[in-house]
């Protein structure tokens, strides 16, 4: 594995590339060969220097930076005193190339991010560039944008030219797409925006278009992901796995697909409100249908749960629960249907786009869905069952969510409530 970060980022925080990619294939198999150190290995020479050997620890659980927790211990602070920040928790994706890989990752996030993109989360770019946090990533577009040169960016950050060289390709990618339009754009140069991780939802922002519309012009240019296999043995062996993955980088498939499965979608990232119990509703519905004798393709983005086991689902693909993925996975595979109402507010927000591509939808129907998600006819359905949507005489705090997203509030009082509900999202 290999840090995104300089020297300096505990590890925990960095975004983390494996295989490393900026090792030379010497000093990679130097290593290789001594991985039972721990190695700092300098840029001008071979030569290794040990700088630390850890305990036989997880480098981190859940929420908890064990080295952190250690020393205040050390130092006398009684367990129950010690603060910890909540690191906010991650995202994991797989691709060919980096930056099919990032744009996947961002985009794992949230849906409100495209990928490696415009943005407007920044505001002051230098300081950010300096001292990273979570937004370093759209910093780093926001400076491409502003004019930083890829050496002006490593002076600042110090994070390997490789890196910001592939993220600049992304970055001139989208410049090129900007001056496009679906009725202008080169196939070749849409094949390869796609190959670089480009969103169908993200190329049509660049090119004032649909997502459906840069969806329709794709097929009729023959642009489509393969869908491969995820190596376990590092190439040493040939790998057979039902771990599955879709890549615009690779020229055929590395599985048939004879056998018709049924789709069940997974909830994604957790969140307050959509976490492990939508896992296990998605789970029980997997072996529910292996004991009734059908294939199961099971579609979800988190290494946490228990839905992404290799050995749960017939087939897994680890991919972004998108209106894009899951018509690309549901033709290639040829399903016989989709379940989507056991993954949570994730596969909801999709359920009525889906069914209007003739998606055949298990379970809750996508009408029913969209009435539960909309307010006013939610409502109306209250009203005509005499059930109370009355605020008064509520207690709190209360957690408050708004319909079509996965944002959460605690609100201590009415009068955060209602201020919660003006603010757009």
């Amino acid at each position: 594995m290999e840090n995104f970060d300089p020297l300096g980022i505990h590890t925990g925080d960095s975004i983390v590339v494996a295989p490393s990619q900026t090792l030379s294939d010497a000093d990679y198999n130097m290593l290789r060969t001594t991985a039972i150190q721990r190695h700092s290995n300098t840029a001008s020479s071979r030569s290794t220097l040990v700088f630390r050997v850890p305990p036989r620890l997880l480098r981190r659980l859940p929420d908890t930076l064990l080295p952190f927790i250690a020393a205040k211990l050390g130092l006398g602070i009684p367990l129950n005193e010690i603060k910890n920040s909540v690191t906010k928790g991650e995202v994991m994706s797989i691709g060919r190339t980096f930056e099919e890989t990032i744009q996947k990752a961002i985009r794992a996030i949230d849906d409100q991010f495209s990928g490696f993109s415009k943005n407007d989360i920044v505001d002051d770019i230098d300081e950010e560039l300096a001292n990273p946090t979570d937004k370093r990533m759209f910093a780093l577009w926001s400076a491409f944008n502003k004019g930083y040169t890829v050496e002006k960016i490593w002076q600042m950050t110090n994070i390997d030219k490789w890196f910001l060289n592939k993220l600049h390709n992304i970055f001139r990618m989208e410049s090129r797409l900007n001056e496009c339009n679906v009725s202008t754009i080169n196939p070749n140069v849409l094949r390869q925006a796609k190959q670089l991780g480009f969103s169908d939802r993200q190329l049509a922002a660049c090119m004032n278009s649909t997502e459906l519309a840069v969806r329709r012009l794709r097929q009729e240019n023959s642009i489509a992901p393969f869908v491969k296999q995820i190596d376990t043995v590092a190439a040493e062996f040939p790998a057979f796995t039902n771990y599955l993955y879709t890549t615009y980088n690779a020229i055929e498939h590395d599985i048939t697909f004879e056998d018709r499965g049924v789709m069940v979608l997974g909830s994604g990232v957790y969140r307050i409100g959509s976490s492990v119990e939508f896992d296990w509703c998605a789970v029980r519905a997997i072996r529910t249908l292996r004991e009734n004798g059908f294939q199961t393709i099971m579609v979800n983005y988190n290494p946490e749960t228990v839905s992404t086991d290799y050995d749960e689902a017939d087939k897994l693909y680890f991919e972004n629960i998108s209106l894009e993925t899951i018509l690309d996975i549901y033709d290639t595979e040829r399903a016989r249907g989709v379940i989507l109402s056991m993954g949570g507010q994730t596969p909801n927000n999709i359920a009525l786009p889906l069914y209007r591509q003739n998606v055949k939808i298990f379970g809750t129907s996508p009408e029913m869905i969209d009435t539960c998600l909309r307010t006013d006819s939610s409502s109306l359905v209250f009203w005509t069952i005499s059930v109370s949507t009355n605020l008064s005489g509520r207690s709190f705090p209360a957690l408050t969510r708004p319909t079509l997203s996965v944002r959460m509030l605690v609100t201590p009082c009415s009068f955060d409530l209602l201020t919660f509900c003006r603010v757009p999202l």
